[in-house]
């Protein structure tokens, strides 16, 4: 081959060789940009984040920056009404559970009267003394003419209320005692007439509010097997023409269908529902102690039937014995006890599915 053509060759091999070793180094320069770049960014944002953390930390001279208008606007939002000082909570004996946020202090230890609005320091708060013009500052004295509220209410129950002037009144009307806080019974046992005899307790009380949730746990048992018995009572009654008489839809009508006997170590007693009721002493002479009945109540699952006209011997005044069934829920016919609450007045307590 000619020297000439041989250098030729070698000439355009050389070029090119050299066109690619410039090609490698004009990509390793850019990358080499590429990737300080990139570094260059990922530390700055690294030192804005450690700076956006650090202005987080509270500094210990903070409390003496100027507070923004966006701050100072929120602080003014925020403050508390002036009769709900939260700090510390008061618990107000007789207080509605709904109102119990209105009887709290306020910044200056006052409290505001509900319905005059006038203050008063709130240390005279059931202080046994009537301050306010509206009574609305003793709600578990008896101070004042307004009502107390029992500490302990049961669940799915209307709230248990009283008029004031049975607090501290010796007799335990909430199921928790707290209308009598001092403690105190009634002097001599005394009793007030417009008290169920059978019901009272003295004061001091017991907590019975939980023995209470669970009878009533257990009467919604009976209550609901008790429906499932109704059945024949309502058929009994079916073509009765006068139902009302024997309560709604005349359900008790069956009961007056029957007599039932109930005996005690000195009287033996026969209770025909709506027909007669009779004390039997043998070899004594039997008494009548009612015939005649009319409903007191029958409302609201409440069912009372008075039996009147008994007999009069021994009975204050002249008046006749009486009777008061008081039909309770059950899941069968019974009377469950029979006394004689006072003098020739009797009350029966008579369980029948038909209460239910």
């Amino acid at each position: 081959m000619p020297r000439y053509l041989r250098n030729s060759r070698y000439n355009r091999i050389f070029l090119l060789i050299g066109i690619g070793a410039l090609i490698f180094i004009s990509f390793q320069l850019l990358s080499f940009k590429v990737l300080n770049s990139s570094a260059q960014k990922r530390a700055q944002n690294a030192i804005n984040e450690f700076e956006d953390n650090d202005d987080d930390e509270v500094d210990d001279d903070s409390d003496l920056d100027e507070p923004s208008q966006f701050d100072k606007k929120m602080q003014k939002e925020q403050k508390a009404p002036e009769h709900l000082n939260l700090d510390p909570v008061v618990d107000v004996r007789g207080v509605n559970p709904d109102d119990i946020d209105l009887y709290r202090p306020n910044n200056e230890q006052m409290f505001t009267c509900l319905q005059s609005k006038k203050k008063i320091p709130f240390s005279e708060v059931n202080d046994d003394y009537c301050d306010c013009d509206d009574n609305t500052d003793e709600p578990g004295t008896s101070a004042c003419d307004g009502k107390f509220y029992c500490k302990k209410q049961i669940p799915h129950q209307a709230l248990i209320v009283l008029p004031s002037n049975r607090v501290n009144d010796g007799i335990c009307d909430c199921c928790d005692g707290s209308d009598e806080w001092k403690k105190t019974p009634p002097p001599n046992g005394v009793i007030p007439s417009n008290r169920a005899k059978l019901s009272v307790k003295y004061a001091p009380c017991d907590d019975l509010c939980d023995k209470l949730i669970q009878t009533n746990k257990e009467d919604e048992k009976i209550q609901k097997m008790g429906k499932r018995l109704q059945l024949p009572y309502i058929k009994a009654a079916k073509h009765l023409p006068q139902k009302n008489d024997y309560g709604p839809d005349g359900i008790f009508y069956k009961l007056s269908l029957t007599c039932f006997n109930y005996k005690t170590k000195e009287y033996e007693y026969q209770v025909c529902p709506f027909q007669k009721i009779t004390q039997d002493h043998f070899p004594g002479t039997a008494f009548s102690l009612g015939k005649v009945s009319t409903w007191s109540s029958r409302k609201n699952g409440r069912y009372l039937l008075r039996m009147e006209g008994g007999d009069t011997h021994l009975c204050p005044d002249g008046l006749g014995r009486m009777s008061i069934i008081t039909f309770l829920c059950g899941l069968n016919d019974r009377v469950i006890s029979l006394q004689e609450d006072e003098k020739c007045v009797y009350g029966i307590k008579f369980s029948t599915p038909a209460a239910c």
